[in-house]
């Protein structure tokens, strides 16, 4: 018995509309007309319906399976193989959506700025980031940034300030600054100097609007560490500073600190003991181990009068810890020889 178009439609669960689609494009004909000149549909329209639905779910366009059902045409297989091609550049282009989305979610999660300006901006930093970083690096980096940013934005005040008042670069006070501010990176980039030049790389020429900083600002900040980092170069290679933990600036800056204090009160031997332990510690921690390693970092900064200047050890703090290290080991001499 023939089928007519609401018959049909209602068998397999589609639309009448539908139905006169598929035949304005050529994908399902009528298999006859009612003297009316109504459509009418045979047994195997349904196959043919059911064949589409089933090609659909699959993925398959409409002219794919126009094409598959065609077969005089193109065969089966080179169809499927288009299909999924077209299929991946599709899982690409939602893959590439995701991360962008991913990474602007971890952008409002840490409340950086940038994301109150315009919406085109915004989205050429995204792009800008993923250039850069792979979607895992950017959502870590901007993780951190939530328990940086204070002490960053307290840091780039004192540097400004620094700026104002005509402070050398290469003062102590300054030198002190450039610490900071190294420290502070590489506890923002866990350590990690190859990150840090990238996101380096990622903000030269940056608009002040997005980095919070002017260019005046910048180039006083590198001019200071990079008088800094001159230093350290001088007695460490590029691999010797790789491997050094330059996460622990917060252990050196405390143990400078309790020294000064032992200094200024006239410390005990306990006490005296305790810092030298807490010195070897971090200079063990430090250094991971490297005996080497630790011998050039003590080289440097018995010799360099920009790290004396700008480390949490300075030459006062450095030879206080020296002759108590000496004084230590010379009573465990005496003890051993009694």
């Amino acid at each position: 018995m023939p089928l007519t178009v609401g018959m049909l439609a209602r068998r397999c669960g589609i639309t009448v509309r539908t139905l006169h689609y598929y035949d304005q494009t050529g994908l399902l004909k009528p298999s006859g007309r009612s003297t009316s000149g109504y459509r009418l549909y045979d047994e195997a329209s349904v196959s043919t319906i059911r064949t589409i639905q089933a090609l659909r779910g699959l993925g398959l366009t409409l002219d794919a399976i126009a094409r598959m059902l065609c077969k005089r045409q193109v065969a089966t297989a080179e169809v499927i193989a288009e299909s999924r091609l077209a299929i991946d550049a599709e899982l690409t282009r939602l893959n590439n959506l995701n991360a962008r989305l991913e990474v602007l979610q971890a952008a409002s999660d840490s409340g950086v700025t940038w994301l109150d300006a315009d919406w085109p901006e915004t989205l050429a930093w995204l792009k800008r980031y993923r250039a850069h970083f792979d979607t895992a690096e950017i959502a870590k980096i901007l993780a951190r940034w939530k328990d940086m940013e204070a002490a960053l934005s307290a840091l780039f005040a004192d540097m400004r300030d620094a700026m104002d008042r005509h402070v050398p670069p290469d003062s102590g006070e300054a030198q002190k600054l450039a610490y900071r501010w190294l420290a502070a990176a590489m506890q923002w980039m866990n350590g990690d100097i190859a990150v840090t030049r990238r996101w380096r790389q990622l903000h030269e020429g940056a608009a002040p609007a997005h980095t919070g900083l002017d260019p005046a600002l910048i180039a006083y900040i590198e001019q200071a560490t990079r008088l800094h980092v001159a230093a350290w170069r001088r007695h460490l290679t590029e691999d010797d500073i790789q491997r050094l933990d330059k996460t622990l600036s917060a252990q050196w800056i405390a143990l400078g600190a309790d020294v000064r204090r032992a200094i200024a009160g006239g410390a005990g031997n306990g006490d005296s003991f305790a810092l030298v332990s807490r010195w070897h510690a971090l200079l063990e921690q430090t250094t991971r181990g490297d005996v080497a390693l630790r011998g050039k970092l003590l080289r440097a900064l018995l010799h360099e009068p920009i790290l004396q200047a700008g480390h949490p050890i300075g030459p006062d703090v450095l030879a206080w810890l020296q002759r108590q290290e000496a004084a230590i080991a010379y009573d465990g001499n005496v003890e051993s020889d009694a």
